[in-house]
């Protein structure tokens, strides 16, 4: 049996929001996170969480824009 995604919606929050801006704008996870002034971590679970709202990949995830 596959496991089941659960998605919460499709709207970005706020940050989420910001930081795709940023991904698309070329900007790396390090970058992101002194930009926005927050972990390297936070900044990896909001792209895991764009990605899923997504329904896309790491390299994906920039062409969407």
């Amino acid at each position: 049996m596959k496991a089941q995604h659960i998605y919460y919606g499709t709207r970005l929050t706020r940050r989420e929001q910001e930081v795709y801006n940023l991904v698309a704008a070329g900007f790396n996870t390090k970058q992101i996170a002194g930009i926005l002034y927050i972990s390297e971590y936070t900044v990896s679970n909001h792209r895991k969480s764009i990605m899923k709202k997504k329904g896309v990949r790491v390299k994906e995830l920039v062409g969407l824009t």
